[in-house]
């Protein structure tokens, strides 16, 4: 059996906090290049920020707009592939984005990215390198 060395709580609650942020931060940069006309939904009323309201994107993945909301807050909720799939197809990802969504959305892969990159002090940075908000997967060589 291996040891496994655990890190710290409070990097795992910083990491948790990041992640969350970040997909917020993803969900609503993709949702505003969208135009409720693009994905065939009718325009409805004025919008005071440009692209798709959740209630619209919620509709688009076949979920309540409740749930929806408390995903893209980051509550810590169950996410299938098969609705991040539905929510790629919905929002039309390119498949790094697809990778990025899937990254922000589970935590473990978020995480494991996380410390691929040299993730190890409190204040959750990698060493030497900043995270930056282009959602890139972490990949261990």
């Amino acid at each position: 059996m291996y040891a496994v060395a655990e890190e710290p709580h409070s990097l795992l609650e910083e990491l948790d906090r990041k992640r969350r942020a970040e997909l917020r931060s993803f969900l609503t940069h993709v949702r505003s290049r969208l135009h409720p006309e693009e994905v065939g939904l009718p325009e409805v009323g004025r919008r005071r920020v440009p692209g798709l309201r959740r209630p619209e994107v919620a509709e688009l993945v076949g979920v309540s707009e409740d749930w929806y909301r408390w995903f893209e807050s980051g509550r810590p909720i169950s996410v299938s592939s098969k609705f991040l799939s539905r929510l790629a197809d919905a929002l039309r990802l390119t498949p790094f984005e697809e990778v990025a969504l899937y990254r922000l959305a589970l935590p473990d892969l978020y995480r494991a990215a996380a410390l691929c990159a040299g993730v190890t002090s409190a204040n959750a940075q990698p060493a030497g390198v900043r995270i930056r908000t282009t959602y890139p997967l972490a990949v261990c060589s």
